[in-house]
């Protein structure tokens, strides 16, 4: 559960009918709690994968011929409740039963509890054919890819989504408001692509250079079907009411989704090039650029169906809703780096500097005042610049060292609005820490015919990263930095019973350091609450191989 942080001091938007009672049947804590409650029992969740995958080859003087065919299916049911620790029935926030006014009045009885389904099957099917030219200084492969997916997202029949007591204009006294809802969302996506890539190794400089060329041609269709009904209900004499909360308006049937269909195609070309010299057979340093696009769609959480419809909830006149959809992304990007084994292939080093330019770039945003209404626009321009190296030292023959290092700059450059106004400050990359890094050491202390003995430790780093892409709510959803020490003790490659044994005790997070791992501002009964990392925990294996 998301643990309520700090109470809810700004304006809540449509949620600032229901702030005040949400906030008193909550918790607040900046430390981490060691339990919180729920009004309705926490029910399973449950997610199944299948997947399976061919492939063929085929040789022939000329290369070699493969096909690869996969085929994935998911079926993912998630129950959450969102409420505020408390255990508190007046205030929900949850898909349990209801029963009351409401329900009598436009279901004709209770609601039953529904836990949002997501099912998806994907199908791949790729042709590649590889080999040799030129006396073996040109290698080439060149192929076709198609990918189909069809998924539906069920969260019905009508059911609750939301109660509390809501101040309502008018009313001089405090009523109790519900939320029912119902969603039945389904895709269907289809890509094709044709692709090709040479390297040549021309007879100059002792056949050390070696340059890369690449394109691909892609075809991508994206389709999609929403139904969502939203009512908002006071209980008082079953009076029904558009709540200040409210993504759709009953009585308006201009804004009901029932089997509002979206389709849109999208093309693009996109060319790579490599630059690759061997310093020396341990050594090898290269520069590349990359092109790449990622396809539009449609957001089935965005409340209104076009952009003729006005204002969205939050009061912001966005120009389009989930039939128009949002346009591709694409992003260029510069590569210089170094793979390099040295002292005798005792130190690895690979490292490299890179930069990435982003046009008409997705950003995905909640709404101010709503649970899960959502507007993904293209916002723009965005660069994101770095650097990144791994390095793996052998110190002696028992004891080795390991570091992974990034260093992170990312920023919107443009951005603008449906009017032409430069709103590039109002956005930000979100998930993007400065620098991370891992340093973790592998020391064997002992290595016999009875086993190997060793210790583990490492310590990873994460700096402080912005949790969501809208610059207001960089305040409430900052994820602060963070540091874990692990480690592990074990013997393993014991001989037992005709096959090995292995015995480790291990332990995370040693110094149970207290971080946040997600952070939201859109609840109503607090501006900041948090998904915490894992606290310390400790365990044993016992694993036996034959």
């Amino acid at each position: 559960m998301y643990q309520s942080v700090t109470p809810p001091l700004g304006n809540k938007g449509q949620a600032e009918p229901i702030k005040e009672h949400a906030a008193e049947q909550s918790v607040f804590s900046k430390k981490r709690l060691d339990s919180l409650a729920t009004g309705m029992p926490l029910e399973e969740s449950n997610t199944e994968i299948t997947g399976h995958a061919i492939t063929l080859t085929a040789n022939f003087d000329a290369g070699e011929f493969k096909y690869i065919g996969a085929y994935r299916e998911l079926s993912d049911s998630s129950y959450a409740d969102l409420g505020g620790g408390a255990g508190s029935t007046e205030f929900r926030l949850d898909s349990h039963g209801y029963d009351g006014q409401a329900t009598d009045k436009v279901n004709g009885g209770p609601t039953d509890l529904v836990k949002p389904l997501v099912t998806q099957r994907q199908r791949s099917h790729e042709l590649q054919f590889s080999g040799d030219a030129a006396d073996g200084r040109v290698e080439f492969l060149t192929g076709a890819y198609y990918f189909s997916e069809s998924a539906i997202e069920d969260n019905s029949p009508l059911h609750h989504q939301l109660s509390a007591d809501a101040r309502v204009p008018g009313v001089p006294f405090r009523t109790h408001a519900v939320n029912l809802l119902s969603q039945h969302y389904e895709i269907d996506n289809e890509a094709l692509a044709l692709f090709g890539q040479a390297t040549w190794t021309p007879a100059i400089m002792e056949d050390r250079l070696h340059l890369t060329f690449g394109a691909r041609h892609s075809r991508d269709k994206r389709a999609a079907v929403k139904n969502q009904t939203d009512l908002n209900i006071v209980e008082l004499y079953g009076l029904v009411m558009d709540l200040p909360w409210g993504t759709i308006d009953q009585t308006d049937p201009s804004r009901q989704f029932d089997d509002v269909k979206a389709e849109k195609d999208f093309t693009d070309n996109s060319f790579s090039f490599v630059a690759e010299y061997d310093l020396s057979d341990t050594v090898n340093i290269y520069g590349k650029i990359n092109e790449a696009y990622k396809s539009g769609g449609f957001n089935t959480r965005d409340p209104q169906r076009d952009g003729n419809q006005g204002p969205a909830s939050d009061g912001v006149n966005y120009g389009f809703g989930f039939a128009e959809g949002f346009d591709e992304e694409k992003v260029r990007s510069m590569e210089l780096g170094i793979k390099s084994e040295l002292m005798d292939r005792r130190l690895r080093i690979n490292a490299d500097i890179f930069r990435s330019v982003y046009s008409d770039m997705q950003l995905n945003f909640i709404l101010a005042g709503t649970v899960a209404d959502t507007k993904i626009t293209n916002a723009g321009e965005a660069e994101m610049q770095g650097f990144e190296a791994d390095i793996t030292f052998m110190a002696t023959r028992n004891l080795l060292l390991m570091l992974s290092y990034a260093y992170l700059d990312a920023e919107v450059t443009k951005a603008e609005d449906v009017s032409g106004k430069d709103v590039s400050d109002e956005f930000v990359f979100f998930a993007a820490p400065e620098q991370s890094y891992t340093a973790a050491a592998d020391w064997t202390l002992a290595d016999a015919d009875w086993g190997r003995t060793s210790l583990n430790l490492s310590y990873n780093y994460m700096d402080e990263r912005n949790g969501g892409s809208r610059a207001e709510n960089v305040k409430n959803t900052r994820l602060e930095a963070y540091g874990v020490w692990n480690a592990r003790f074990g013997v393993s490659d014991m001989p037992f019973a005709g096959g090995n044994l292995s015995v480790a005790a291990w332990g995370k997070n040693l110094t149970d350091e207290e971080y946040a791992i997600t952070a939201i501002d859109n609840q109503p009964q607090s501006d900041r609450s948090v998904l915490w990392g894992e606290p310390r925990s400790y365990g044993l294996d016992l694993i036996y191989r034959y």
